[in-house]
């Protein structure tokens, strides 16, 4: 492949052909075609596609030169320069039509052909990038979101965008001729003032420091109907809503747009930029608001980053844990744990990188002074792409207060209910036993005579129901959970009535010197554990069981396990799991429950308790 123009001659002349292909040749370029008549002048350049085509304008036919230039100039784009021997007015008209690329007389002169071809071929190749630009940039301009407006010296517009035209129009024609300033209305949000463009243009002009770009942020309104020269035109409906926030640009292309001077041809002398911000500044407003409701609210709100590092500590954090936002900020959130607290955030944080939607977590956290506080944590992740991403928000309510209510009103639930189950043992049962004791005297008195020795039989055996129901009413009201130094001998019994009742055997592996000053705390882990145990027998098809109860430096564990066959998919949320882990959060415990790749399942209890706690 050569680098050679490629040339495509048509003349019907023999011996001026030969010359010229041996001038062209001499000059580097190369003939890629001959033809005598327009018609293979078409046909050649459908074939060869040259560079350019030397055309004279004579020729044997129907079709001449200059339809056969048309013809090729229209369907292929391709650069014809002219030679003829006539020169004549008329024939010149014609050639002019065609928009030549240049024209040679006959006689040639071999120097003038050569610069006249290199001219032409370079203003084509001028002419093809000029036209690339323009098609480039007629994409860009159609494609961006921003209506765009193009203007001549009189501020007319001469050329708008899809967008300009679809917002500001009622259809896509976007005639010309429109004054600007009959498109859309300007409204300054500040100060309320309505600046036209002409006015505006006016002040670009008479500032010291004369500028070619102006841009302001208006309110911009279409007008509903468009007065112009050739009259009134109604266009109303079908228009678009105003834009509440817009920035407004206006360029200055050409040095004649200042005065006013018409500039001939109507050629384009500005052009106005209007970039809808309406939604970027109802968000401003909204992160202004949200900033504000979150500063400024009683409730502590912490933003973390996924590592655990406080990203913004409001005032409300301030006021519950003592410390000072400039303290608080870049600090890990386990600086708010005490040192024998299992710190599980790192754990949630994590999930919730990964994708889960958030969790809400009881915990207790230390103030700056030392002071402990039972708190709620909800922890939710941020997605919002205005904001940084990488981000969770933590809302903290102390629930101290609540806990110590929910305690006390527990404690006189338990109370109130082993009073009465020790009543009806002690009062009701015994008063149904001695009563038990008059109607077995009685039968015996009347024993061997037949008069109403069935109804003593009758009583007898309602007096036993009666004192049966009784006893198992007193141990429903006072369970068989342990008193504070128990826990370890009540989670024995339970095995043991495991096996009893339902022949299942249950492992042990306890630590025998925990125990508890609070009664509610050993009673509460024993209702997890026979709750745990009773499950993985009713619903887990399991041949072993086992509980695991000790110590380690900071926390309490208490393990149930079984081998059956696990959970399903989704984490059930029935009644008993529900009540499981109401029941840890009774005695601020971490509560989890989940299947194990081996088989089985895994409930498990763990409750902060340095070592020196329990008794």
């Amino acid at each position: 492949m050569t680098d050679s123009p490629r040339i495509l001659l048509v003349e019907d002349e023999a011996v001026t052909l030969v010359d010229l292909e041996r001038i062209l040749t001499r000059y580097g370029y190369q003939v890629v075609a001959r033809a005598s008549t327009g018609g293979e002048a078409v046909e050649s350049a459908q074939a060869h596609r040259p560079d350019l085509v030397l055309m004279d304008i004579r020729l044997r036919g129907e079709m001449d030169g200059i339809e056969a230039a048309e013809k090729i100039k229209v369907a292929y784009n391709i650069p014809v320069v002219y030679m003829s021997a006539y020169a004549d007015e008329q024939t010149l008209a014609r050639a002019k039509e065609t928009a030549p690329h240049a024209y040679i007389t006959k006689p040639y002169n071999e120097r003038v052909l050569r610069i006249t071809l290199d001219t032409a071929l370079s203003r084509h190749r001028l002419e093809t990038q000029l036209l690339q630009n323009e098609k480039l940039l007629e994409a860009t301009v159609n494609s961006i979101g921003a209506a765009v407006f193009t203007l001549n010296s009189r501020l007319k517009v001469r050329l708008a965008n899809p967008p300009a035209c679809n917002h500001f129009f009622s259809d896509s024609s976007c005639s010309k001729n429109f004054h600007i300033d009959n498109v859309f209305e300007l409204e300054d949000p500040v100060t309320g003032e309505k600046p036209t463009i002409a006015e505006l243009i006016d002040i670009m002009s008479r500032q010291t420091d004369i500028t070619d770009v102006y841009e302001h942020e208006y309110i911009v309104s279409p007008r509903a109907e468009t007065p112009q020269t050739e009259g009134r035109r109604e266009y109303s409906e079908g228009l678009q809503e105003r834009f509440q926030r817009a920035i407004l640009r206006i360029n200055a292309i050409n040095s004649g747009s200042w005065n006013g001077t018409p500039v001939e041809g109507d050629e384009a002398a500005f052009v106005l930029t209007i970039r809808d911000t309406t939604e970027l500044h109802r968000t401003e407003l909204q992160k202004q608001v949200f900033a504000t409701v979150i500063e400024n609210s009683g409730e502590p709100v912490i933003l973390c980053r996924y590592d655990g590092t406080i990203h913004h500590w409001n005032r409300g954090a301030e006021l519950l844990f003592g410390y000072s936002q400039e303290e608080a900020e870049g600090r890990s959130f386990s600086m708010l744990l005490p040192p024998y607290q299992p710190n599980e955030l790192p754990d949630i944080f994590e999930r919730i990188a990964d994708g889960v939607d958030g969790q809400e977590y009881e915990t207790v956290a230390q103030r700056r002074n030392g002071a402990v506080r039972e708190v709620s944590l909800s922890i939710m992740p941020i997605h919002l792409e205005q904001i940084e991403s990488g981000l969770v928000s933590v809302f903290v309510r102390d629930i101290t207060e609540r806990k110590r209510l929910e305690w006390e009103a527990t404690n006189m639930a338990n109370r109130e209910r082993r009073r009465i189950g020790e009543e009806l043992h002690d009062s009701l049962g015994q008063m149904l036993t001695g009563l038990s004791f008059k109607v077995k005297a009685l039968q015996d008195t009347y024993d061997g005579k037949s008069e109403g020795q069935e109804t003593l039989s009758e009583a007898g055996d309602l007096v036993k129901t009666a004192l049966k129901k009784t006893r198992e009413l007193s141990r429903g009201l006072v369970p068989d959970g342990p008193r504070p130094q128990q826990l370890p001998n009540a989670l024995r019994m339970l095995a043991a009535a495991m096996s009893d009742q339902y022949q299942q055997q249950v492992d042990l592996a306890l630590e025998e010197e925990l125990s508890f000053d609070d009664e509610n705390v050993a009673h509460h882990l024993f209702l997890i554990a026979r709750e745990a145990v009773y499950n993985a027998y009713q619903h887990a098809r399991a041949r072993k069981i086992w509980i695991e109860l000790h110590q380690e430096d900071t926390e309490i564990i208490l393990v149930i396990g079984d081998d059956g066959i696990g959970l399903p998919e989704a984490i059930p949320t029935g009644l008993g799991i529900q009540v499981m882990r109401y029941r840890a959060n009774m005695i601020g415990a971490y509560f989890e429950v989940f299947s194990v790749p081996e088989g089985g399942s895994r409930v498990v209890c763990r409750l902060p308790w340095p070592k020196g706690e329990s008794s």
